[in-house]
């Protein structure tokens, strides 16, 4: 009888546990939240970049290089045709410093791609923000939230107009063969950023100082031709797929 009594008393007890236990998580919890709260915010409310390109007009198009004529040379201008990518913002929050990089390379080799040592981490240039002096820029101050901006990936010269930097380029553009340009900001003179007629990989990375990296890759088809025509130009000639 008596340990049926002392069942009964312990099981009254439990609504007061359970509550003893409740009180508990909840000062935990709103420790945890104290502690953390601008961390938390921080993830919930963080940038978010997102890489695109779309090889047409407007993100990639035709336009005109002139020289104005120095050193006795007289004003030129000839066709040019430039593939940007967008870099979004799609967080809650506005993206500061945003830089952009071309991270790898590999050139197709048989049925495998080999990684081209030469190139090393590359930064891109802004396609309509420059730095004081009209210098291109690598870094873009701000990327508010919901807006994107343009980076240029790179562009193709007609062969006649296409600078020899590699030593291995001069024989394509002899041929009169269109050259790739990366447009990074540093044009080492050892060419690498220049691709011969072939197929590559390329690695891309999006990052700000208050964002995660992200990255995206790409396969391009330089085939060596020619044409004034934009549409075949950005989507034949040169024909750069998200892998």
């Amino acid at each position: 009888m008596k340990g049926i009594i002392e069942m009964a008393e312990s099981a009254t007890d439990w609504p007061a546990w359970l509550s003893a236990i409740g009180t508990l998580l909840v000062s935990v919890v709103a420790i945890l939240l104290a502690l953390f709260k601008e961390k938390i915010t921080a993830i919930w409310k963080s940038p978010e970049l997102v890489i695109e390109l779309n090889p047409s007009p407007p993100d990639s198009h035709k336009t005109i290089m002139r020289a104005s004529g120095q050193a006795g040379f007289p004003p030129s201008e000839w066709p040019v045709f430039y593939w940007r990518m967008r870099i979004l913002n799609k967080g809650k929050s506005g993206a500061e410093n945003v830089e952009v990089i071309v991270a790898s390379v590999e050139k197709k080799s048989g049925n495998t791609y080999k990684k081209v040592d030469a190139f090393p981490p590359e930064n891109l240039v802004w396609s309509t923000y420059f730095e004081q002096g009209h210098q291109t820029a690598v870094f873009m101050p701000t990327l508010s939230p919901g807006t994107y901006k343009f980076c240029n990936l790179g562009y193709a010269f007609p062969p006649g107009k296409t600078q020899t930097v590699n030593p291995a380029v001069k024989p394509f553009l002899d041929a009169g063969k269109v050259i790739f340009q990366f447009q990074v900001k540093w044009q080492s003179n050892i060419g690498y950023w220049q691709l011969v007629p072939g197929v590559y990989r390329f690695v891309i990375w999006a990052a700000a100082s208050n964002s995660d990296r992200v990255s995206k890759e790409f396969e391009i088809e330089v085939d060596g031709d020619w044409t004034d025509n934009e549409g075949t130009m950005l989507s034949q000639r040169v024909s750069i797929t998200e892998v």
